[in-house]
């Protein structure tokens, strides 16, 4: 399943990438953070889920989990000082692998104690969180759609 998450991660770049020139960035992050939360919340269902229905689900899941990324950084480069723009976004990288690698290494932690089943649902705040963060920006002006339509 690892490697459907990441076949499917490539696509979720790539309409990620496509919904954020077409719809603007926050809105595209936003559903892109719903999905994966959701995904978070409904995996302990995907345990009981034959082979064809958690295949979907991981691919879903795998394509949502990184769709986002490249509509942050766009929109950190696009309002950032040009003076500080690397610097901006490798610092934004630097705190997303770090919640990350933070987040990965608790869910075994968890898993001992409620079991696998459940552990994935410790994954949901960062996505529900980062969804409402996403909103409140797409509420702004500035956050209109760029690119083609």
């Amino acid at each position: 399943m690892f490697l459907v998450m990441g076949v499917a991660g490539v696509i979720g770049c790539l309409l990620g990438g496509w919904g954020a020139d077409r719809f603007g960035r926050p809105p595209t992050a936003v559903a892109a953070l719903a999905v994966s939360g959701l995904c978070c919340v409904l995996s302990p269902l995907a345990f009981r889920a034959g082979p064809t229905l958690l295949f979907v689900f991981c691919a879903i899941w795998g394509a949502a989990v990184i769709a986002d990324s490249g509509a942050f950084s766009t929109m950190l480069s696009e309002v950032a000082d040009t003076r500080f723009v690397g610097t901006a976004l490798t610092a934004q990288t630097a705190i997303g692998f770090g919640l990350t690698t933070v987040s990965i290494q608790l869910v075994p932690v968890l898993a001992e104690t409620v079991g696998w089943q459940y552990s994935f649902l410790l994954l949901a705040p960062g996505p529900a969180l980062g969804a409402l963060a996403m909103s409140a920006v797409s509420r702004r002006p500035a956050a209109a759609p760029t690119g083609s339509t």
